[in-house]
Protein backbone atom coordinates (compact mmCIF):
# COMPACT_ATOMS: atom_id res chain seq x y z
CA UNK A 1 0.00 0.00 0.00
CA UNK A 2 2.89 2.26 0.89
CA UNK A 3 4.36 1.60 -2.46
CA UNK A 4 1.25 2.18 -4.96
CA UNK A 5 0.78 5.51 -2.72
CA UNK A 6 4.18 6.49 -3.75
CA UNK A 7 3.88 5.74 -7.32
CA UNK A 8 0.25 7.54 -7.02
CA UNK A 9 1.95 10.66 -5.62
CA UNK A 10 4.49 10.40 -8.59
CA UNK A 11 2.07 9.68 -11.43
CA UNK A 12 -1.01 11.72 -10.21
CA UNK A 13 -2.03 13.73 -13.09
CA UNK A 14 -0.02 11.98 -15.86
CA UNK A 15 -1.35 8.58 -15.78
CA UNK A 16 -5.21 8.15 -15.85
CA UNK A 17 -5.32 3.98 -15.41
CA UNK A 18 -3.46 1.62 -13.28
CA UNK A 19 -2.64 -1.75 -12.63
CA UNK A 20 -2.22 -3.44 -9.44
CA UNK A 21 -0.45 -6.28 -9.53
CA UNK A 22 0.01 -8.27 -13.18
CA UNK A 23 -0.33 -12.23 -13.29
CA UNK A 24 -1.11 -13.02 -9.55
CA UNK A 25 -0.98 -17.04 -10.94
CA UNK A 26 2.65 -16.84 -11.28
CA UNK A 27 3.15 -15.03 -7.77
CA UNK A 28 1.08 -17.65 -6.61
CA UNK A 29 1.50 -20.80 -8.28
CA UNK A 30 4.85 -20.53 -9.35
CA UNK A 31 6.51 -18.67 -6.27
CA UNK A 32 4.70 -20.71 -3.40
CA UNK A 33 3.69 -23.44 -5.60
CA UNK A 34 5.92 -25.15 -7.33
CA UNK A 35 9.02 -23.09 -6.53
CA UNK A 36 10.05 -22.03 -10.02
CA UNK A 37 9.92 -18.36 -9.15
CA UNK A 38 10.88 -16.12 -6.33
CA UNK A 39 10.54 -17.03 -3.36
CA UNK A 40 11.34 -20.64 -4.57
CA UNK A 41 8.58 -22.05 -1.94
CA UNK A 42 6.98 -25.34 -2.44
CA UNK A 43 4.00 -25.04 -0.39
CA UNK A 44 0.76 -27.34 0.16
CA UNK A 45 -2.47 -26.15 -1.74
CA UNK A 46 -4.26 -24.66 1.01
CA UNK A 47 -1.51 -22.34 1.94
CA UNK A 48 -1.36 -21.65 -2.11
CA UNK A 49 -4.96 -20.42 -1.70
CA UNK A 50 -3.89 -18.26 1.27
CA UNK A 51 -1.58 -16.27 -1.28
CA UNK A 52 -4.00 -15.91 -3.83
CA UNK A 53 -6.53 -14.63 -0.90
CA UNK A 54 -3.63 -12.18 0.34
CA UNK A 55 -3.11 -11.14 -3.51
CA UNK A 56 -6.84 -9.93 -3.10
CA UNK A 57 -6.36 -8.23 0.02
CA UNK A 58 -2.83 -6.30 -1.65
CA UNK A 59 -4.68 -5.51 -4.93
CA UNK A 60 -7.76 -4.05 -3.20
CA UNK A 61 -5.19 -2.00 -0.22
CA UNK A 62 -3.15 -0.73 -3.15
CA UNK A 63 -6.65 0.54 -5.17
CA UNK A 64 -7.36 2.79 -2.27
CA UNK A 65 -4.54 4.00 -1.90
CA UNK A 66 -4.32 4.91 -5.58
CA UNK A 67 -7.55 6.73 -5.46
CA UNK A 68 -7.19 8.23 -2.50
CA UNK A 69 -3.84 10.14 -3.60
CA UNK A 70 -5.40 10.52 -7.53
CA UNK A 71 -9.18 10.79 -7.38
CA UNK A 72 -11.68 8.36 -7.53
CA UNK A 73 -12.15 8.92 -11.44
CA UNK A 74 -8.63 7.36 -11.97
CA UNK A 75 -9.32 3.76 -13.08
CA UNK A 76 -7.72 0.94 -10.96
CA UNK A 77 -7.09 -2.47 -12.51
CA UNK A 78 -5.64 -5.77 -12.26
CA UNK A 79 -4.08 -8.32 -14.61
CA UNK A 80 -4.53 -12.10 -14.04
CA UNK A 81 -3.18 -14.61 -16.62
CA UNK A 82 -4.84 -18.48 -17.72
CA UNK A 83 -5.53 -20.83 -20.12
CA UNK A 84 -8.99 -20.61 -22.04
CA UNK A 85 -10.75 -23.49 -24.01
CA UNK A 86 -11.60 -23.03 -27.45
CA UNK A 87 -14.52 -25.14 -29.17
CA UNK A 88 -13.40 -28.13 -31.43
CA UNK A 89 -16.49 -27.44 -33.33
CA UNK A 90 -18.14 -24.00 -33.49
CA UNK A 91 -21.49 -24.76 -32.39
CA UNK A 92 -23.74 -23.61 -29.49
CA UNK A 93 -22.77 -27.02 -27.64
CA UNK A 94 -19.33 -26.66 -28.13
CA UNK A 95 -18.83 -23.02 -26.93
CA UNK A 96 -20.89 -24.25 -23.73
CA UNK A 97 -18.67 -26.38 -23.77
CA UNK A 98 -15.39 -24.19 -24.00
CA UNK A 99 -17.10 -22.24 -21.36
CA UNK A 100 -17.28 -24.93 -18.68
CA UNK A 101 -13.98 -25.53 -19.69
CA UNK A 102 -12.59 -22.17 -19.23
CA UNK A 103 -14.22 -21.68 -15.49
CA UNK A 104 -13.04 -24.85 -14.31
CA UNK A 105 -10.58 -24.63 -11.52
CA UNK A 106 -9.57 -28.07 -11.88
CA UNK A 107 -8.55 -27.50 -15.85
CA UNK A 108 -5.31 -25.99 -14.56
CA UNK A 109 -4.50 -22.13 -14.64
CA UNK A 110 -7.41 -20.29 -14.57
CA UNK A 111 -8.27 -16.91 -14.67
CA UNK A 112 -11.11 -17.22 -12.15
CA UNK A 113 -9.28 -18.35 -9.34
CA UNK A 114 -8.51 -14.94 -8.81
CA UNK A 115 -11.14 -13.21 -10.28
CA UNK A 116 -13.83 -15.32 -8.32
CA UNK A 117 -12.56 -14.21 -4.78
CA UNK A 118 -11.88 -10.31 -5.59
CA UNK A 119 -15.42 -10.18 -7.17
CA UNK A 120 -17.37 -12.74 -6.54
CA UNK A 121 -15.91 -13.29 -2.31
CA UNK A 122 -16.53 -16.84 -3.11
CA UNK A 123 -14.89 -19.73 -5.27
CA UNK A 124 -16.70 -21.84 -7.87
CA UNK A 125 -17.76 -25.21 -7.10
CA UNK A 126 -15.32 -26.84 -9.40
CA UNK A 127 -12.49 -25.60 -7.07
CA UNK A 128 -10.36 -28.35 -5.33
CA UNK A 129 -10.59 -29.22 -1.68
CA UNK A 130 -7.72 -27.57 -0.91
CA UNK A 131 -9.19 -24.00 -1.51
CA UNK A 132 -12.76 -25.12 0.07
CA UNK A 133 -11.25 -26.07 2.92
CA UNK A 134 -9.10 -22.55 2.82
CA UNK A 135 -12.41 -20.67 2.00
CA UNK A 136 -14.08 -22.01 4.71
CA UNK A 137 -11.68 -20.26 7.03
CA UNK A 138 -11.78 -16.52 5.78
CA UNK A 139 -12.66 -14.19 8.14
CA UNK A 140 -16.13 -12.04 6.54
CA UNK A 141 -14.46 -9.20 7.71
CA UNK A 142 -11.93 -9.92 4.67
CA UNK A 143 -14.56 -10.06 1.79
CA UNK A 144 -15.38 -6.26 2.98
CA UNK A 145 -12.11 -5.12 2.31
CA UNK A 146 -12.34 -6.78 -1.23
CA UNK A 147 -12.09 -3.61 -3.90
CA UNK A 148 -13.39 -4.13 -7.40
CA UNK A 149 -11.39 -3.44 -10.08
CA UNK A 150 -12.45 -0.62 -12.35
CA UNK A 151 -10.93 -3.11 -15.65
CA UNK A 152 -9.91 -6.32 -16.18
CA UNK A 153 -6.63 -7.09 -18.19
CA UNK A 154 -6.15 -10.60 -19.29
CA UNK A 155 -2.91 -11.99 -20.06
CA UNK A 156 -3.57 -14.87 -22.58
CA UNK A 157 -0.34 -17.45 -23.57
CA UNK A 158 -2.34 -20.53 -24.39
CA UNK A 159 -5.73 -22.42 -24.78
CA UNK A 160 -6.80 -25.84 -25.52
CA UNK A 161 -9.46 -27.25 -27.87
CA UNK A 162 -12.12 -28.96 -25.94
CA UNK A 163 -15.16 -31.07 -27.36
CA UNK A 164 -18.97 -30.82 -26.86
CA UNK A 165 -18.32 -33.31 -23.45
CA UNK A 166 -15.81 -30.48 -22.34
CA UNK A 167 -13.30 -32.94 -22.47
CA UNK A 168 -9.75 -31.86 -24.27
CA UNK A 169 -9.71 -33.17 -27.02
CA UNK A 170 -5.70 -31.88 -28.47
CA UNK A 171 -3.43 -29.10 -27.56
CA UNK A 172 -2.82 -26.31 -29.91
CA UNK A 173 -2.23 -27.77 -33.28
CA UNK A 174 -0.45 -26.20 -35.74
CA UNK A 175 -2.30 -23.81 -37.96
CA UNK A 176 -2.62 -20.52 -39.84
CA UNK A 177 -3.95 -19.16 -36.98
CA UNK A 178 -0.95 -18.68 -35.88
CA UNK A 179 0.53 -15.22 -35.29
CA UNK A 180 4.06 -14.88 -35.30
CA UNK A 181 5.47 -11.88 -32.70
CA UNK A 182 9.04 -10.24 -31.84
CA UNK A 183 11.13 -9.15 -34.65
CA UNK A 184 12.53 -12.72 -35.25
CA UNK A 185 11.10 -16.03 -34.49
CA UNK A 186 9.91 -15.47 -30.88
CA UNK A 187 9.42 -12.53 -28.94
CA UNK A 188 11.91 -11.73 -26.06
CA UNK A 189 9.68 -13.34 -23.65
CA UNK A 190 10.56 -16.54 -25.74
CA UNK A 191 6.45 -16.57 -26.35
CA UNK A 192 6.68 -17.38 -30.08
CA UNK A 193 2.62 -16.95 -30.91
CA UNK A 194 -0.34 -15.73 -30.48
CA UNK A 195 -2.93 -17.86 -30.61
CA UNK A 196 -6.01 -16.73 -32.26
CA UNK A 197 -8.81 -19.14 -31.35
CA UNK A 198 -7.89 -18.87 -27.15
CA UNK A 199 -8.24 -14.78 -27.71
CA UNK A 200 -11.61 -15.39 -30.00
CA UNK A 201 -13.17 -17.76 -26.94
CA UNK A 202 -11.33 -14.95 -24.01
CA UNK A 203 -13.92 -12.68 -25.60
CA UNK A 204 -17.24 -14.72 -25.67
CA UNK A 205 -16.39 -16.36 -22.70
CA UNK A 206 -16.20 -12.95 -20.51
CA UNK A 207 -18.82 -11.52 -22.10
CA UNK A 208 -21.35 -14.00 -21.70
CA UNK A 209 -20.28 -14.29 -17.32
CA UNK A 210 -23.36 -13.24 -15.41
CA UNK A 211 -21.09 -12.04 -12.58
CA UNK A 212 -18.90 -9.79 -14.64
CA UNK A 213 -21.93 -8.42 -16.68
CA UNK A 214 -23.20 -7.50 -12.92
CA UNK A 215 -20.12 -6.17 -12.17
CA UNK A 216 -19.55 -4.05 -15.34
CA UNK A 217 -16.36 -5.65 -16.22
CA UNK A 218 -17.72 -8.28 -18.88
CA UNK A 219 -16.67 -5.90 -22.09
CA UNK A 220 -20.42 -5.97 -23.02
CA UNK A 221 -20.92 -2.45 -21.80
CA UNK A 222 -18.73 -1.04 -23.73
CA UNK A 223 -20.19 -3.10 -27.05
Amino acid sequence: MRYARIIAQRFKGRVRNFMTINEPQCIAQLGYGTGNHAPGWKLPEEKVALVYHNLCLAHSAAQRAIKEVCGKETLVGVVPCGSLAYPEKDTPEGREAAYRASFDLKVGWSFNVFLDSLILHHYDDSASDAFKRFAATIDPGDWDMMETPDYLGLNIYQGFMVNSRARKSSAIPASPDRLQVGRHAGSAALWPYAHLPPLRSAHLHHRERPELQRQGLSGREGA
